[in-house]
């Protein structure tokens, strides 16, 4: 395995760390994008660890930092999170593309950077697969169940609802809209997708063959339960592109070591089977 710290891009103005094999590979090349504000190493180095164990099997991966995160240089004139997304992974893969002879792609990101990670599949026909870490979700029937009775076995949990629900009518801010997402507020990251938009996009991405692996932590409460994507668009044929995985235990950010083994083990078997 090799290290090289990349530039490119506009005035290479883009800045990563390319992570090769020993050996010569046919397999895509993996593209690890940011989570939130954090740069190219990952939350305690997450970026570090999933661009060496790929390399084990062969995959080789840049992971970078997007427009005026870490060392990458603020696009100007700036666009809107999405486009701006788009534009950062673009260069990534057309860098790759001259410098290595890439022809294709597998995305990751975690968090904002699985959100980032759909659009561009969506938007860049290079791109084979996508691996989101705690990326959308939707509820269902079973999901919206065992929240309630999570609540229901948590009685401190009900009552603290109750409370600021309470506090909420009796303050007279029962007609305020929701206060926005952290998504949302941020203006830097992409924005809730509604369900009739993301039936849009999963159909787009299963009739290209994208593969896609999504992989959901006990922390992301959104999801609950292994097939609960697919259960949620029964309607989308997602059956030979889609791998669901669920690690109950683990936090957001895969801090605990057996954890991040876990992720780690789940990645690199789905590389390995569909691309290596």
């Amino acid at each position: 395995m090799k290290e090289q710290a990349v530039a490119f891009g506009r005035a290479n103005g883009m800045v990563g760390v390319l992570t090769e094999p020993d050996a010569p590979t046919n397999a895509p090349h993996l593209l690890v994008f940011n989570s939130g504000f954090v740069h190219r190493v990952g939350p305690g180095r997450l970026a570090v660890d999933i661009a060496r164990r790929v390399a084990t099997v062969g995959v080789p991966t840049l992971r970078f930092d997007f427009s005026g995160i870490g060392d990458s240089a603020p696009r100007v004139p700036a666009l809107d999170p999405i486009a701006c997304g788009i534009a950062d992974a673009r260069e990534a893969m057309d860098h790759l593309g001259t410098a290595h002879g890439a022809r294709k792609f597998v995305l990751l990101g975690l968090c904002s950077g699985a959100r980032h990670a759909h659009h561009v599949a969506l938007a860049d026909p290079r791109v084979v697969g996508a691996v989101l870490l705690d990326g959308y979700a939707f509820p269902t029937v079973r999901s919206m169940a065992m929240e309630v009775r999570e609540r229901l076995e948590e009685p401190r949990a009900l009552l603290a609802g109750a409370y600021r629900r309470a506090r909420r009518l009796l303050d007279g801010k029962q007609s305020e809209a929701a206060a926005p997402s952290a998504f949302d507020r941020e203006g830097f990251f992409p924005e809730d997708v509604s369900r009739l938009q993301m039936a849009k996009d999963l159909q787009t991405l299963a009739a290209r063959g994208v593969g896609m692996l999504n992989v959901y932590s006990g922390e992301w409460r959104t999801y609950r339960y292994e097939g609960q994507l697919q259960a949620a668009f029964p309607d989308v044929p997602l059956r030979s592109v889609l791998t669901e995985r669920f690690i109950e235990s683990a936090d957001h950010l895969y801090f605990t070591p057996p954890e991040r083994v876990t992720m780690l083990e789940i990645l690199t078997n789905w590389l390995r089977q569909r691309f290596v």
